[in-house]
Protein backbone atom coordinates (compact mmCIF):
# COMPACT_ATOMS: atom_id res chain seq x y z
CA UNK A 1 0.00 0.00 0.00
CA UNK A 2 2.61 2.46 0.93
CA UNK A 3 4.92 1.41 -2.17
CA UNK A 4 1.42 2.34 -4.40
CA UNK A 5 0.64 5.54 -3.02
CA UNK A 6 4.49 6.57 -3.36
CA UNK A 7 5.12 5.39 -6.71
CA UNK A 8 1.60 6.17 -8.70
CA UNK A 9 0.15 8.86 -6.27
CA UNK A 10 2.74 11.32 -4.77
CA UNK A 11 5.74 11.00 -7.68
CA UNK A 12 5.83 14.02 -9.75
CA UNK A 13 2.58 15.17 -8.68
CA UNK A 14 2.78 18.84 -7.93
CA UNK A 15 0.13 20.92 -5.54
CA UNK A 16 -0.88 18.33 -3.06
CA UNK A 17 -0.36 20.29 0.04
CA UNK A 18 -3.30 18.60 1.95
CA UNK A 19 -5.33 15.34 2.40
CA UNK A 20 -7.85 16.13 0.58
CA UNK A 21 -5.54 16.91 -2.17
CA UNK A 22 -4.04 13.72 -2.23
CA UNK A 23 -6.95 11.67 -2.14
CA UNK A 24 -8.59 13.50 -5.07
CA UNK A 25 -5.51 12.77 -6.87
CA UNK A 26 -5.54 8.90 -5.71
CA UNK A 27 -8.91 8.49 -7.32
CA UNK A 28 -8.06 10.27 -10.79
CA UNK A 29 -5.00 7.96 -11.21
CA UNK A 30 -7.13 4.71 -9.98
CA UNK A 31 -9.91 5.37 -12.26
CA UNK A 32 -7.61 6.94 -14.87
CA UNK A 33 -7.48 4.97 -18.23
CA UNK A 34 -4.13 2.92 -17.27
CA UNK A 35 -4.55 0.54 -14.16
CA UNK A 36 -1.93 0.72 -11.51
CA UNK A 37 -0.86 -2.28 -9.54
CA UNK A 38 -2.48 -1.85 -5.63
CA UNK A 39 -3.42 1.57 -6.29
CA UNK A 40 -6.42 -0.30 -4.20
CA UNK A 41 -4.51 -0.85 -0.95
CA UNK A 42 -3.03 3.06 -1.49
CA UNK A 43 -6.81 4.15 -1.59
CA UNK A 44 -7.66 2.46 1.54
CA UNK A 45 -4.60 3.28 3.33
CA UNK A 46 -5.34 6.66 2.83
CA UNK A 47 -9.11 6.37 3.77
CA UNK A 48 -7.54 4.98 6.81
CA UNK A 49 -5.55 8.11 7.73
CA UNK A 50 -8.24 10.28 7.39
CA UNK A 51 -10.65 8.26 9.36
CA UNK A 52 -8.31 8.00 12.09
CA UNK A 53 -7.19 12.40 11.93
CA UNK A 54 -10.81 13.58 11.74
CA UNK A 55 -10.97 14.96 14.79
CA UNK A 56 -7.68 16.32 15.55
CA UNK A 57 -7.29 17.77 11.71
CA UNK A 58 -10.84 19.21 13.35
CA UNK A 59 -9.41 20.61 15.98
CA UNK A 60 -6.18 22.30 13.66
CA UNK A 61 -8.39 24.25 11.51
CA UNK A 62 -11.06 25.48 14.41
CA UNK A 63 -8.04 27.99 15.36
CA UNK A 64 -8.42 27.06 19.36
CA UNK A 65 -4.87 27.15 21.61
CA UNK A 66 -4.12 24.60 23.85
CA UNK A 67 -1.78 23.93 26.01
CA UNK A 68 1.95 22.41 24.97
CA UNK A 69 1.05 19.16 27.16
CA UNK A 70 -2.71 18.67 25.88
CA UNK A 71 -1.11 19.20 22.42
CA UNK A 72 1.73 16.56 23.09
CA UNK A 73 -0.44 14.30 23.92
CA UNK A 74 -3.49 14.64 21.14
CA UNK A 75 -0.08 14.11 18.79
CA UNK A 76 1.66 10.57 20.50
CA UNK A 77 -2.58 9.54 21.04
CA UNK A 78 -2.73 10.03 16.80
CA UNK A 79 0.44 8.32 16.21
CA UNK A 80 -0.76 5.49 18.95
CA UNK A 81 -4.14 5.56 16.48
CA UNK A 82 -2.75 5.34 13.17
CA UNK A 83 -0.40 2.01 13.99
CA UNK A 84 -3.15 -0.08 15.58
CA UNK A 85 -4.39 -3.41 13.47
CA UNK A 86 -8.20 -3.73 13.15
CA UNK A 87 -7.84 -7.03 13.09
CA UNK A 88 -6.37 -8.12 16.59
CA UNK A 89 -5.52 -6.56 19.66
CA UNK A 90 -1.78 -5.35 19.55
CA UNK A 91 0.19 -3.38 22.37
CA UNK A 92 0.73 0.22 20.45
CA UNK A 93 3.09 1.67 22.70
CA UNK A 94 5.22 -1.95 22.40
CA UNK A 95 5.41 -1.04 18.57
CA UNK A 96 5.65 2.55 19.05
CA UNK A 97 8.76 2.53 20.90
CA UNK A 98 10.05 -0.64 21.98
CA UNK A 99 10.84 -1.61 18.32
CA UNK A 100 14.66 0.00 18.34
CA UNK A 101 17.01 1.70 21.09
CA UNK A 102 16.27 4.92 18.99
CA UNK A 103 12.53 4.33 19.54
CA UNK A 104 12.95 3.81 23.37
CA UNK A 105 15.86 7.02 23.10
CA UNK A 106 13.26 8.90 21.82
CA UNK A 107 10.36 7.30 24.21
CA UNK A 108 12.59 8.67 27.25
CA UNK A 109 13.17 11.80 25.72
CA UNK A 110 9.84 12.75 24.70
CA UNK A 111 8.31 11.12 28.17
CA UNK A 112 10.48 13.35 30.41
CA UNK A 113 9.06 16.33 28.08
CA UNK A 114 5.72 15.55 28.89
CA UNK A 115 6.17 15.46 32.49
CA UNK A 116 8.18 18.28 32.77
CA UNK A 117 5.42 20.23 30.76
CA UNK A 118 2.78 18.73 33.36
CA UNK A 119 5.28 19.87 35.85
CA UNK A 120 4.76 23.15 34.77
CA UNK A 121 0.45 23.16 34.88
CA UNK A 122 0.37 21.66 37.99
CA UNK A 123 2.93 24.41 39.86
CA UNK A 124 0.09 27.07 37.91
CA UNK A 125 3.35 28.70 36.18
CA UNK A 126 1.54 30.53 33.26
CA UNK A 127 2.58 28.98 29.93
CA UNK A 128 1.43 30.62 26.69
CA UNK A 129 -1.08 28.42 24.56
CA UNK A 130 -0.96 28.13 21.01
CA UNK A 131 -2.70 26.63 18.30
CA UNK A 132 -2.25 23.12 16.74
CA UNK A 133 -0.86 24.76 13.29
CA UNK A 134 1.78 26.45 15.88
CA UNK A 135 2.51 23.28 17.48
CA UNK A 136 3.57 21.89 14.36
CA UNK A 137 6.68 24.34 13.84
CA UNK A 138 7.11 24.35 17.84
CA UNK A 139 7.36 20.31 17.64
CA UNK A 140 9.58 20.21 14.57
CA UNK A 141 12.15 22.45 16.07
CA UNK A 142 12.07 20.75 18.80
CA UNK A 143 12.35 17.57 17.71
CA UNK A 144 15.23 18.74 15.13
CA UNK A 145 17.82 19.47 18.65
CA UNK A 146 17.18 15.97 19.76
CA UNK A 147 20.10 13.72 19.17
CA UNK A 148 19.50 10.27 18.83
CA UNK A 149 21.94 7.38 18.61
CA UNK A 150 21.79 3.45 18.42
CA UNK A 151 23.22 1.95 21.38
CA UNK A 152 26.96 0.71 20.00
CA UNK A 153 28.03 -2.15 22.22
CA UNK A 154 31.77 -2.05 23.12
CA UNK A 155 34.36 -3.38 25.21
CA UNK A 156 33.40 -3.14 28.87
CA UNK A 157 37.10 -2.06 29.62
CA UNK A 158 36.58 1.02 26.78
CA UNK A 159 35.10 4.43 27.34
CA UNK A 160 35.32 7.08 25.32
CA UNK A 161 34.17 10.09 26.83
CA UNK A 162 34.69 14.18 26.54
CA UNK A 163 37.63 16.47 28.20
CA UNK A 164 34.78 16.93 31.45
CA UNK A 165 34.04 13.53 32.12
CA UNK A 166 37.40 12.02 31.40
CA UNK A 167 38.90 14.45 34.56
CA UNK A 168 36.81 12.51 37.05
CA UNK A 169 37.63 9.02 35.85
CA UNK A 170 41.21 6.96 36.32
CA UNK A 171 42.06 4.39 33.69
CA UNK A 172 45.37 2.72 32.83
CA UNK A 173 46.34 4.25 29.79
CA UNK A 174 44.57 7.64 28.16
CA UNK A 175 44.41 7.95 24.20
CA UNK A 176 44.03 12.35 23.68
CA UNK A 177 42.54 11.61 20.15
CA UNK A 178 42.03 14.22 17.23
CA UNK A 179 44.71 16.83 18.25
CA UNK A 180 44.56 19.25 15.35
CA UNK A 181 43.77 22.51 14.82
CA UNK A 182 40.15 23.10 15.27
CA UNK A 183 39.50 19.72 16.42
CA UNK A 184 41.43 20.26 19.94
CA UNK A 185 42.11 23.54 20.99
CA UNK A 186 38.38 23.81 18.89
CA UNK A 187 38.33 26.87 16.78
CA UNK A 188 37.17 30.44 18.00
CA UNK A 189 34.81 32.55 16.44
CA UNK A 190 33.96 36.23 16.44
CA UNK A 191 30.62 37.08 17.91
CA UNK A 192 29.37 38.88 15.41
CA UNK A 193 27.05 40.79 18.31
CA UNK A 194 29.10 41.40 21.16
CA UNK A 195 32.49 42.96 20.58
CA UNK A 196 35.34 42.16 22.75
CA UNK A 197 34.77 45.57 24.85
CA UNK A 198 31.18 44.86 25.06
CA UNK A 199 31.94 40.93 26.53
CA UNK A 200 34.08 42.61 28.69
CA UNK A 201 31.77 45.03 29.98
CA UNK A 202 29.16 42.68 30.95
CA UNK A 203 31.58 40.23 32.75
CA UNK A 204 31.44 37.84 29.94
CA UNK A 205 34.49 34.96 29.26
CA UNK A 206 36.49 35.88 26.41
CA UNK A 207 36.80 33.39 23.11
CA UNK A 208 40.25 32.50 24.08
CA UNK A 209 39.27 30.75 27.70
CA UNK A 210 37.88 27.83 25.85
CA UNK A 211 41.74 27.56 24.66
CA UNK A 212 43.06 27.87 27.77
CA UNK A 213 40.73 25.12 29.26
CA UNK A 214 41.40 22.76 26.60
CA UNK A 215 44.98 23.42 27.39
CA UNK A 216 44.81 22.53 31.06
CA UNK A 217 43.13 19.43 30.00
CA UNK A 218 45.93 18.41 27.72
CA UNK A 219 48.84 18.95 30.69
CA UNK A 220 46.44 17.00 32.86
CA UNK A 221 46.06 14.05 30.68
CA UNK A 222 49.92 14.20 29.61
CA UNK A 223 51.05 13.97 33.08
CA UNK A 224 49.30 10.77 33.56
CA UNK A 225 51.27 7.45 33.21
CA UNK A 226 50.45 5.49 29.88
CA UNK A 227 49.16 8.07 27.31
CA UNK A 228 48.83 7.77 23.65
CA UNK A 229 48.64 11.12 21.32
CA UNK A 230 47.28 10.47 17.97
CA UNK A 231 45.65 12.93 15.19
CA UNK A 232 44.39 12.84 11.91
CA UNK A 233 47.26 13.49 8.69
CA UNK A 234 44.31 13.90 6.61
CA UNK A 235 40.34 14.82 7.21
CA UNK A 236 37.17 14.84 5.11
CA UNK A 237 36.07 13.33 1.99
CA UNK A 238 38.00 15.61 0.28
CA UNK A 239 41.33 14.23 2.26
CA UNK A 240 42.12 17.51 3.35
CA UNK A 241 45.80 18.34 4.71
CA UNK A 242 45.57 18.79 8.23
CA UNK A 243 47.38 21.60 10.70
CA UNK A 244 49.01 19.36 13.71
CA UNK A 245 47.52 20.64 17.25
CA UNK A 246 49.67 23.49 18.63
CA UNK A 247 50.09 21.51 21.67
CA UNK A 248 52.30 18.58 19.58
CA UNK A 249 53.81 21.64 16.99
CA UNK A 250 55.46 23.45 20.75
CA UNK A 251 56.12 19.67 22.18
CA UNK A 252 58.43 19.02 18.55
CA UNK A 253 60.12 22.48 19.14
CA UNK A 254 60.71 22.19 23.00
CA UNK A 255 62.32 17.98 22.78
CA UNK A 256 64.39 18.88 19.67
CA UNK A 257 66.19 21.96 21.29
CA UNK A 258 66.48 19.97 24.72
CA UNK A 259 67.93 16.88 22.56
CA UNK A 260 65.27 14.37 23.75
CA UNK A 261 64.44 11.17 21.81
CA UNK A 262 60.68 12.23 20.74
CA UNK A 263 59.99 9.17 19.19
CA UNK A 264 57.03 6.37 19.59
CA UNK A 265 58.86 3.27 19.04
CA UNK A 266 55.60 1.44 18.62
CA UNK A 267 54.26 3.93 15.88
CA UNK A 268 55.79 1.78 12.67
CA UNK A 269 53.94 -1.50 14.23
CA UNK A 270 50.39 0.31 14.73
CA UNK A 271 50.52 1.41 10.99
CA UNK A 272 51.46 -2.12 10.24
CA UNK A 273 48.58 -3.30 11.61
CA UNK A 274 46.16 -0.98 10.16
CA UNK A 275 47.72 -1.69 6.71
CA UNK A 276 47.42 -5.16 7.41
CA UNK A 277 43.61 -4.32 8.33
CA UNK A 278 42.43 -1.88 6.12
CA UNK A 279 44.58 -1.90 2.46
CA UNK A 280 44.81 -5.40 0.48
CA UNK A 281 47.70 -6.91 -1.17
CA UNK A 282 46.39 -5.61 -4.54
CA UNK A 283 43.49 -3.45 -5.86
CA UNK A 284 41.75 -4.50 -8.86
CA UNK A 285 38.82 -2.31 -10.07
CA UNK A 286 35.98 -3.98 -11.70
CA UNK A 287 36.29 -3.00 -15.42
CA UNK A 288 33.93 -0.66 -17.40
CA UNK A 289 30.43 -2.29 -18.16
CA UNK A 290 30.38 -3.72 -21.62
CA UNK A 291 26.62 -4.92 -21.97
CA UNK A 292 26.89 -7.14 -25.33
CA UNK A 293 22.80 -8.14 -25.56
CA UNK A 294 21.77 -10.29 -27.97
CA UNK A 295 20.67 -8.94 -31.40
CA UNK A 296 17.39 -9.46 -31.40
CA UNK A 297 17.36 -6.94 -27.80
CA UNK A 298 19.05 -4.26 -29.67
CA UNK A 299 16.93 -1.41 -31.29
CA UNK A 300 15.91 -1.84 -34.79
CA UNK A 301 14.49 2.15 -34.57
CA UNK A 302 15.85 4.63 -33.16
CA UNK A 303 14.52 8.99 -32.91
CA UNK A 304 17.17 11.13 -33.93
CA UNK A 305 17.07 12.58 -29.94
CA UNK A 306 17.83 8.76 -29.26
CA UNK A 307 20.33 8.96 -32.06
CA UNK A 308 22.66 11.32 -30.44
CA UNK A 309 22.76 9.71 -27.32
CA UNK A 310 23.62 6.84 -29.33
CA UNK A 311 26.65 8.76 -30.16
CA UNK A 312 27.70 9.93 -27.44
CA UNK A 313 26.63 7.40 -24.53
CA UNK A 314 25.61 3.93 -26.06
CA UNK A 315 25.05 2.84 -22.39
CA UNK A 316 21.76 5.24 -22.36
CA UNK A 317 20.58 3.01 -25.46
CA UNK A 318 21.42 -0.51 -23.37
CA UNK A 319 19.66 0.72 -20.23
CA UNK A 320 16.98 3.13 -21.44
CA UNK A 321 15.89 1.08 -24.63
CA UNK A 322 16.93 -2.81 -24.26
CA UNK A 323 16.26 -2.84 -20.36
CA UNK A 324 14.08 -0.44 -20.28
CA UNK A 325 15.09 1.24 -17.18
CA UNK A 326 13.33 4.60 -16.42
CA UNK A 327 13.92 7.29 -13.56
CA UNK A 328 11.30 7.78 -11.15
CA UNK A 329 9.49 11.14 -10.87
CA UNK A 330 10.80 13.12 -7.92
CA UNK A 331 8.06 12.86 -4.91
CA UNK A 332 6.93 16.89 -4.52
CA UNK A 333 9.23 17.88 -7.41
CA UNK A 334 11.32 21.17 -8.45
CA UNK A 335 9.12 22.28 -11.28
CA UNK A 336 12.30 23.59 -13.40
CA UNK A 337 12.98 24.04 -17.24
CA UNK A 338 11.86 21.06 -18.47
CA UNK A 339 7.86 21.89 -17.68
CA UNK A 340 8.40 25.40 -18.91
CA UNK A 341 9.88 24.46 -22.34
CA UNK A 342 6.77 22.41 -22.67
CA UNK A 343 4.97 24.79 -22.23
CA UNK A 344 6.35 27.00 -24.89
CA UNK A 345 6.40 24.15 -27.55
CA UNK A 346 2.84 22.98 -26.89
CA UNK A 347 1.81 27.26 -27.51
CA UNK A 348 3.71 27.58 -30.02
CA UNK A 349 1.96 24.64 -32.05
CA UNK A 350 -1.40 25.62 -30.93
CA UNK A 351 -0.69 28.93 -32.63
CA UNK A 352 0.99 28.50 -35.43
CA UNK A 353 -2.34 26.16 -36.37
CA UNK A 354 -4.86 28.48 -35.23
CA UNK A 355 -5.12 31.16 -38.03
CA UNK A 356 -7.22 33.41 -35.30
CA UNK A 357 -4.09 33.99 -33.16
CA UNK A 358 -1.44 36.67 -35.10
CA UNK A 359 -0.08 38.78 -32.32
CA UNK A 360 2.29 38.61 -29.63
CA UNK A 361 -0.03 39.46 -27.06
CA UNK A 362 -2.28 36.70 -27.90
CA UNK A 363 0.27 34.10 -27.69
CA UNK A 364 1.58 35.54 -24.56
CA UNK A 365 -1.80 35.32 -23.57
CA UNK A 366 -2.02 31.33 -24.11
CA UNK A 367 1.54 30.71 -22.17
CA UNK A 368 0.46 32.33 -19.33
CA UNK A 369 -3.46 30.47 -19.60
CA UNK A 370 -1.27 26.62 -20.05
CA UNK A 371 0.98 27.95 -16.92
CA UNK A 372 -2.26 28.22 -14.54
CA UNK A 373 -1.65 25.17 -12.88
CA UNK A 374 2.05 26.19 -11.62
CA UNK A 375 0.50 29.93 -10.84
CA UNK A 376 1.64 29.06 -6.84
CA UNK A 377 5.39 28.68 -7.87
CA UNK A 378 7.46 31.72 -6.83
CA UNK A 379 9.22 31.44 -10.00
CA UNK A 380 6.11 32.49 -11.99
CA UNK A 381 6.64 36.10 -12.38
CA UNK A 382 10.17 34.79 -14.19
CA UNK A 383 8.18 32.73 -16.35
CA UNK A 384 5.67 35.46 -17.08
CA UNK A 385 8.25 37.60 -18.35
CA UNK A 386 10.02 35.26 -20.08
CA UNK A 387 7.02 34.74 -21.99
CA UNK A 388 6.53 38.03 -23.35
CA UNK A 389 10.20 37.84 -24.41
CA UNK A 390 9.45 34.87 -26.05
CA UNK A 391 6.31 35.88 -27.46
CA UNK A 392 7.40 39.29 -29.06
CA UNK A 393 10.68 37.70 -30.83
CA UNK A 394 8.76 34.74 -32.02
CA UNK A 395 6.10 37.22 -33.47
CA UNK A 396 9.43 39.02 -34.93
CA UNK A 397 10.96 36.19 -36.60
CA UNK A 398 7.81 34.77 -38.21
CA UNK A 399 7.33 38.82 -39.73
CA UNK A 400 11.14 37.85 -41.10
CA UNK A 401 10.88 34.58 -42.35
CA UNK A 402 7.47 34.10 -43.66
CA UNK A 403 6.43 34.71 -47.02
CA UNK A 404 3.51 34.21 -48.54
CA UNK A 405 4.59 31.69 -50.67
CA UNK A 406 5.56 29.80 -47.14
CA UNK A 407 3.71 26.24 -46.24
CA UNK A 408 3.87 25.72 -42.73
CA UNK A 409 3.86 22.42 -40.84
CA UNK A 410 4.06 21.89 -36.77
CA UNK A 411 5.19 18.63 -35.02
CA UNK A 412 5.14 16.56 -37.84
CA UNK A 413 6.11 12.72 -37.07
CA UNK A 414 8.29 10.87 -39.64
CA UNK A 415 10.56 7.75 -40.44
CA UNK A 416 13.04 6.80 -43.03
CA UNK A 417 14.56 2.96 -43.37
CA UNK A 418 18.58 3.47 -43.80
CA UNK A 419 19.26 -0.04 -43.35
CA UNK A 420 17.30 -3.24 -44.24
CA UNK A 421 16.83 -3.74 -40.25
CA UNK A 422 16.90 -0.54 -38.75
CA UNK A 423 14.76 2.67 -39.21
CA UNK A 424 15.13 6.48 -38.58
CA UNK A 425 12.44 8.68 -36.54
CA UNK A 426 11.88 12.37 -35.67
CA UNK A 427 9.15 14.65 -34.80
CA UNK A 428 10.12 18.10 -36.17
CA UNK A 429 9.17 21.04 -34.41
CA UNK A 430 7.84 23.10 -37.29
CA UNK A 431 8.74 23.05 -41.49
CA UNK A 432 8.92 26.04 -43.83
CA UNK A 433 8.53 24.88 -47.35
CA UNK A 434 8.75 27.57 -50.26
CA UNK A 435 6.30 26.89 -52.60
CA UNK A 436 7.63 28.85 -55.73
CA UNK A 437 11.25 26.95 -55.03
CA UNK A 438 10.59 23.71 -53.17
CA UNK A 439 13.68 25.25 -50.50
CA UNK A 440 12.27 24.02 -47.21
CA UNK A 441 13.61 25.32 -43.56
CA UNK A 442 13.40 22.92 -40.26
CA UNK A 443 13.33 24.43 -37.42
CA UNK A 444 14.08 23.47 -33.53
CA UNK A 445 13.17 25.56 -30.77
CA UNK A 446 15.00 25.40 -28.01
CA UNK A 447 14.06 26.42 -24.81
CA UNK A 448 17.84 25.46 -23.34
CA UNK A 449 20.90 26.00 -24.56
CA UNK A 450 21.19 25.19 -28.58
CA UNK A 451 23.97 23.47 -30.17
CA UNK A 452 27.27 24.70 -31.68
CA UNK A 453 28.64 24.61 -35.27
CA UNK A 454 31.16 22.18 -34.47
CA UNK A 455 28.42 20.14 -33.12
CA UNK A 456 26.31 20.06 -35.78
CA UNK A 457 28.92 19.53 -38.42
CA UNK A 458 30.88 16.57 -36.72
CA UNK A 459 27.50 14.70 -36.41
CA UNK A 460 27.37 15.25 -32.19
CA UNK A 461 23.54 16.70 -33.21
CA UNK A 462 22.42 14.88 -35.56
CA UNK A 463 18.63 15.83 -34.50
CA UNK A 464 17.88 18.54 -37.81
CA UNK A 465 20.41 16.67 -40.25
CA UNK A 466 18.06 13.55 -39.73
CA UNK A 467 14.85 15.34 -40.04
CA UNK A 468 16.23 16.97 -43.25
CA UNK A 469 16.89 13.33 -44.56
CA UNK A 470 13.36 11.92 -44.17
CA UNK A 471 11.92 15.17 -45.28
CA UNK A 472 13.94 15.16 -48.86
CA UNK A 473 13.37 11.18 -48.84
CA UNK A 474 9.69 11.61 -48.01
CA UNK A 475 9.45 10.47 -45.14
CA UNK A 476 6.77 13.12 -43.51
CA UNK A 477 3.45 10.94 -44.84
CA UNK A 478 1.65 14.38 -44.77
CA UNK A 479 4.19 16.38 -46.58
CA UNK A 480 3.99 16.00 -50.30
CA UNK A 481 7.85 15.72 -52.00
CA UNK A 482 6.88 18.19 -54.80
CA UNK A 483 5.01 22.08 -54.07
CA UNK A 484 1.64 22.80 -55.74
CA UNK A 485 4.15 24.49 -58.68
CA UNK A 486 6.03 20.98 -59.36
CA UNK A 487 8.89 21.73 -57.81
CA UNK A 488 11.14 19.01 -55.47
CA UNK A 489 11.19 19.77 -51.87
CA UNK A 490 14.91 20.17 -50.61
CA UNK A 491 15.89 21.12 -47.29
CA UNK A 492 18.83 23.86 -47.69
CA UNK A 493 18.34 25.96 -43.95
CA UNK A 494 18.42 24.37 -40.32
CA UNK A 495 17.56 26.58 -38.14
CA UNK A 496 17.78 26.38 -34.08
CA UNK A 497 15.94 29.15 -32.27
CA UNK A 498 16.80 30.21 -29.07
CA UNK A 499 13.73 30.90 -26.84
CA UNK A 500 14.96 30.78 -23.32
CA UNK A 501 13.21 33.90 -22.34
CA UNK A 502 16.61 35.43 -21.97
CA UNK A 503 17.15 39.33 -22.97
CA UNK A 504 20.78 37.20 -24.87
CA UNK A 505 18.59 34.91 -26.93
CA UNK A 506 19.87 34.72 -30.47
CA UNK A 507 18.82 32.66 -33.40
CA UNK A 508 21.44 30.72 -34.79
CA UNK A 509 21.37 28.99 -38.27
CA UNK A 510 23.33 26.45 -39.04
CA UNK A 511 24.70 24.69 -42.29
CA UNK A 512 22.45 27.25 -44.04
CA UNK A 513 24.01 26.80 -47.69
CA UNK A 514 23.49 24.21 -49.94
CA UNK A 515 27.17 23.02 -50.27
CA UNK A 516 27.54 22.55 -46.88
CA UNK A 517 24.07 20.80 -46.44
CA UNK A 518 24.69 18.30 -49.05
CA UNK A 519 28.01 17.46 -47.09
CA UNK A 520 26.04 17.66 -43.66
CA UNK A 521 23.64 14.91 -44.93
CA UNK A 522 25.85 12.87 -46.43
CA UNK A 523 28.01 12.82 -43.31
CA UNK A 524 25.18 12.24 -41.11
CA UNK A 525 23.95 9.10 -43.17
CA UNK A 526 27.16 7.72 -43.61
CA UNK A 527 27.83 7.94 -39.62
CA UNK A 528 24.09 6.13 -38.91
CA UNK A 529 24.56 3.36 -41.57
CA UNK A 530 28.59 2.97 -39.53
CA UNK A 531 26.40 2.98 -36.25
CA UNK A 532 24.02 0.14 -37.33
CA UNK A 533 26.78 -2.02 -39.07
CA UNK A 534 28.76 -1.88 -35.95
CA UNK A 535 26.02 -2.49 -33.45
CA UNK A 536 24.56 -5.79 -35.73
CA UNK A 537 27.67 -7.32 -34.48
CA UNK A 538 26.76 -9.14 -31.30
CA UNK A 539 30.39 -8.60 -30.09
CA UNK A 540 29.92 -4.75 -29.54
CA UNK A 541 29.32 -3.62 -26.65
CA UNK A 542 27.27 -0.90 -25.55
CA UNK A 543 30.11 0.93 -23.23
CA UNK A 544 29.55 4.40 -21.55
CA UNK A 545 31.07 7.58 -22.82
CA UNK A 546 33.24 6.32 -25.40
CA UNK A 547 34.62 9.52 -26.29
CA UNK A 548 37.82 10.29 -25.08
CA UNK A 549 37.18 13.75 -24.61
CA UNK A 550 33.37 15.00 -25.58
CA UNK A 551 33.77 18.54 -24.49
CA UNK A 552 35.45 18.66 -27.34
CA UNK A 553 32.20 19.21 -29.17
CA UNK A 554 30.26 21.01 -26.59
CA UNK A 555 27.87 19.90 -23.67
CA UNK A 556 27.76 16.44 -23.26
CA UNK A 557 24.71 14.49 -22.70
CA UNK A 558 26.39 11.48 -21.24
CA UNK A 559 27.13 14.26 -17.80
CA UNK A 560 23.45 14.50 -17.28
CA UNK A 561 22.77 10.85 -17.88
CA UNK A 562 20.06 8.94 -15.36
CA UNK A 563 22.41 5.98 -15.74
CA UNK A 564 25.80 7.19 -14.38
CA UNK A 565 25.06 5.05 -11.47
CA UNK A 566 24.42 1.92 -13.07
CA UNK A 567 27.31 2.23 -15.42
CA UNK A 568 29.70 3.20 -12.63
CA UNK A 569 31.29 6.49 -14.17
CA UNK A 570 33.38 7.39 -10.79
CA UNK A 571 34.94 3.53 -10.77
CA UNK A 572 36.06 2.95 -13.74
CA UNK A 573 37.23 6.11 -15.13
CA UNK A 574 39.81 7.42 -13.15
Amino acid sequence: ATRALEEHVLRGAIGLDSLDAIIAHAETVAFGKKAKPHIGLAMDLLSRIREVSRDYVSLMHSGEKFSICYLLQQHLKLVETLIQNDTKTVDSEAILWNSSDLHQSLATNLGDFLRKTKEIEEQGTPIDKMTFRAYFTFISNYLLSVSLRHTTSIHPNIEIMNSIEARLMDADIYILAGLTEGVFPAQTAEDPWMSRPMRAAFKLPLPERKIGLSSHDFVEFFCKKNVILTHALKSGSSNAETITSRWLTKLDAITHLSGVKWENTEAKEILRWVTDFEIPLEIKPYPQPSPRPPLSARPTELSATWVEKWYRDPYIIFAGKILSLKQLDEINPDIGRSVFGDIVHECLEIFMQDSSLTTADQLYALMVERATPYASLPQIDFWYSQFERISKKFISLNQEYITPDTRTYTERKGCLKIAPNFTLTAKADRIDIDSQTGAATIYDYKTGSIPSDIEVQTGYAPQLPIEALILDHGGFTDISTTTSMGKKVSTTTLRYISLTGSTKDKADDIASTPEDMEELLALTIKNIREMVEKFSDVNTPYISRPNPNPKVVGHAIEEYSAYNHLARIKEWQE
